[in-house]
């Protein structure tokens, strides 16, 4: 259980990232990218082919100790929850498309070129299984990081800050909805920065810019109300994974586009 926020870490969090307080040897010395990321950053890299690049990359960071991914529970839960649906829906979106296409092809080509393009589609179409393996492969892959990463648990002390939060209706509850989960991520992040030390980096990842982004400015950059967390240095707010990644450690990515 956490303790009150003007003491440390609550000792369970504290004990899963002992590892960010040891001193480092001389072959450490490099600074280590803390990452923590929202469900819906994992749910969009997994279903979308074109990220496998980024998945692949994160994997070889994480091998080497470039980074260290930190998961709070309720990332894993949700995303236990949505992978199933998001392996469906991406072979449905295909097929449906497809579909389509020939449909429109069949009612408006000539049939030498009408048979042709036909064909190439039919041999499209068998390819989306192919596709829906990718998406599984994604899943697989993101859920063995997860295995290997610092789960952060969500105590009765984060989920009351969360509260306050809602209280004082700063971000995430700057908008009429129960963004509850989005503030627990939020203090627990906030957690793990009081614990930051050295050249160590800590960033959180967000597809999710109207609850996290400063909308009236520049959606790059965090709330207002959660602007103090971030720095751009020691502290990063991205929503871009594949960005930060080549930012943190170009050398790993030098062939990842996005």
């Amino acid at each position: 259980m956490l303790r009150d926020r003007s003491e440390t870490l609550s000792h369970e969090n504290a004990m899963t990232l002992q590892g960010m307080k040891e001193p480092k040897t001389e072959q450490e010395a490099s600074a280590t990218l803390h990452l923590l990321v929202d469900t819906c950053v994992w749910l969009d890299i997994a279903k979308d082919y074109r990220q496998r690049a980024t998945i692949g990359a994160l994997e070889q960071m994480i091998e080497s100790s470039a980074v260290k991914l930190l998961v709070p529970q309720q990332v894993l839960n949700e995303f236990s929850r949505n992978k199933d649906r998001i392996i469906a829906d991406a072979g449905k979106s295909l097929s449906s498309t497809f579909r389509r296409v020939k449909e429109a092809l069949a009612a408006l080509g000539g049939p030498d070129d009408r048979s042709a393009t036909l064909s190439q589609l039919d041999d499209a179409d068998h390819k989306i299984s192919i596709l829906g393996s990718a998406v599984n492969d994604s899943v697989d892959k993101i859920e063995a990081m997860f295995d290997a990463a610092t789960i952060l648990s969500t105590s009765d002390s984060i989920k009351l800050r969360a509260v306050e939060r809602a209280i004082a209706k700063r971000a995430p509850f700057h908008k009429s909805k129960n963004s509850v989960g989005d503030a627990i991520l939020i203090e627990l992040y906030s957690e793990v920065l009081s614990e930051l030390h050295g050249e160590d980096v800590l960033a959180f990842v967000t597809h999710n810019k109207n609850d996290f982004s400063n909308l009236s400015g520049d959606e790059r950059q965090p709330h207002p109300d959660i602007a103090s967390l971030f720095d751009g240095e020691s502290s990063i707010y991205s929503l871009n994974l594949a960005e930060l990644l080549n930012d943190f450690a170009p050398e790993w990515l030098e062939e990842l586009k996005f």
